[in-house]
């Protein structure tokens, strides 16, 4: 199964919108109203790691109600 997802520039400064399935997001590392691609990238590690041990939990019988996953990184702005 192939997935991709578009990028573009807004033509603002370096802001950027991706868009897939409907869906779209807008990142520029300019304005604390938007979330930056390094916290995009973090959400998405989380919630396919969340996602995937959900279903193995869900599949063995294992509840999931505490199931958190706390994703963090280091960077330099």
């Amino acid at each position: 199964m192939s997935h991709s997802v578009s990028v573009r520039a807004t033509g603002q400064g370096v802001a950027c919108k991706a868009s897939n399935r409907g869906w779209t997001f807008t990142f520029d590392p300019d304005q604390e109203s938007s979330p930056r691609a390094i916290e995009y990238l973090l959400f998405s590690l989380g919630a396919c790691t969340a996602a995937t041990v959900g279903r193995f939990m869900h599949r063995h019988g294992l509840p999931t109600d505490d199931l958190e996953v706390v994703v963090s990184a280091d960077f330099d702005e």
